[in-house]
């Protein structure tokens, strides 16, 4: 046979035994495991967790690939799972270290540990996708570390009353430098100092969401592009509320460098609602690469499109 024939066989054979040895793990009330905990232990790559609609005070630390976590009967029952008070390794209610994990329809409430910094998920490893769910009052809603070769989605999920008083801020959202971040069809209410989306990644997409600090919330920036990179940001509805912890800025580029080459940044189709006493600027890009803005609408209080660093 031929030996490149060979390999491509012995490849479909090991893949499909992957597969078929994926196992579907039933957590909850009359299942075979009665909580998170339980399952982290014997989860393995490409395992499916669904978990029975209720409350539930435990947390999990997953270091399988390929996984899916899950209400029990979802996406049709549309019930969600809600996690509450507790964090592993002084880190999240869910810590994911492995690759390509999916989760969708689990609530992440109250996370607190010693550094200040509990989060709903934090996410160590490689590609996450979160669909359909809702973060909390936790000291950080969401945490993806550094990795440079990983892509972060976040689709049609709430991030409510997230971060804490200083001297360690938190934010609703904190990517710590991944290839790409992708934020989608959500919404950021009420967040509690800190910014609601704070973004280290290369690539950083925030498109259809709603970010508003409301009449309570004191959120710093709307959106933090910390380090620069190519900027996608369109078709949000932003307010700045009256409380704000930082009255100069919505949306900050390259604020604490620009270490991400940035080629293109477009914020285009963007609603903006400045309910401050003070003028505020939509967009300050402290990178070298001038802006594209298009059609956006501004209410409220006085605003300044942009400011920037560049050179004429």
């Amino acid at each position: 046979m031929n030996q490149s024939i060979f390999k491509i066989c012995v490849l479909t054979i090991l893949a499909s035994t992957s597969i078929a040895s994926a196992d579907t793990l039933y957590v909850g009330a009359n299942q075979k495991y009665g909580s998170i905990d339980e399952v982290q232990s014997v989860v393995e790559d490409g395992d499916i967790v669904e978990i029975v609609p209720g409350v539930y005070r435990d947390c999990a630390v997953f270091y399988a690939d390929n996984l899916i976590v899950r209400p029990k009967g979802w996406p049709e029952s549309k019930e969600k799972v809600r996690f509450k008070d507790v964090a592993c390794e002084g880190k999240a209610i869910f810590v994911i270290v492995g690759n390509d994990v999916l989760i969708e329809g689990i609530e992440f409430e109250h996370a607190r540990v010693p550094d200040k910094n509990g989060a709903g998920i934090r996410f160590e490893g490689k590609n996450l996708t979160i669909n359909d769910s809702y973060f909390l009052n936790n000291e950080f809603g969401m945490f993806a570390s550094y990795n440079e070769e990983s892509e972060v989605i976040v689709r049609r999920s709430v991030f409510e009353l997230n971060g804490k008083m200083p001297p360690r801020w938190g934010h609703g959202i904190y990517d710590d430098g991944s290839k790409i971040l992708r934020v989608i069809d959500s919404q950021f209410i009420k967040q509690k100092t800190g910014h609601h989306i704070k973004s280290r990644a290369n690539y950083t997409e925030i498109i259809g969401n709603e970010i508003a600090d409301g009449a309570d919330g004191n959120a710093s920036y709307s959106i933090d592009i910390a380090n620069g990179g190519n900027v996608l940001i369109e078709n949000n509805i932003m307010q700045k509320g009256p409380l704000s912890d930082n009255t100069t800025t919505a949306i900050c580029l390259g604020c604490e460098g620009t270490r991400n080459d940035s080629e293109s940044i477009i914020v285009r189709n963007n609603q903006f609602t400045n309910d401050t006493p003070k003028s505020v600027v939509f967009l300050r890009n402290l990178s070298s690469t001038k802006e594209v803005l298009e059609n956006n609408t501004f209410k409220g209080g006085k605003t300044i499109l942009v400011e920037n660093e560049y050179a004429d």
